[in-house]
């Protein structure tokens, strides 16, 4: 039976990251704030940061298999018709896929015909949002 590692890249992160990272998680503050926080813990500010950080890394090493495994789990995933639906369903997903050097997003994945396409998530959310809340404004 082949092993897990046989079908995923292999992630390359920098010790030299990593090292930043567990600096700013055992510290007392956020250097870039400069508010305090728990040591041993993110602020969410680090934790909004180090998720990018951990999805660039993996995006590098994705490999075209895995790459349409992906989309279409978020595609399975993003299909809730109605509250009624399985609650593990969403009604509508997107995924970014961008270059980080120049932030512009590729247009060819997820494809143009995917509705995981951010251009699409508007229309896509908003008739459930019409079906679930009926015309009422949005809650504060």
């Amino acid at each position: 039976m082949a092993e897990l590692a046989d079908y995923m890249p292999p992630l390359r992160i920098s010790i030299d990251q990593l090292k930043k990272w567990g600096n700013l998680w055992l510290g007392e503050s956020n250097p870039e704030t400069g508010k305090t926080k728990r040591p041993e813990y993110f602020d969410r500010h680090q934790s909004v940061n180090f998720a990018s950080f951990i999805d660039a890394e993996f995006a590098m090493a994705l490999g075209s298999k895995q790459e349409a495994d992906i989309i279409r789990t978020l595609e399975r995933l993003g299909t809730r018709k109605d509250v009624l639906d399985q609650t593990h369903l969403a009604e509508t997903l997107s995924l970014i896929v961008w270059q980080p050097e120049t932030g512009e997003i590729d247009p060819s994945i997820p494809s143009p015909n995917s509705h995981l396409r951010i251009e699409k998530f508007s229309d896509t959310l908003y008739p459930h949002y019409l079906n679930r809340y009926k015309g009422l404004p949005p809650h504060d």
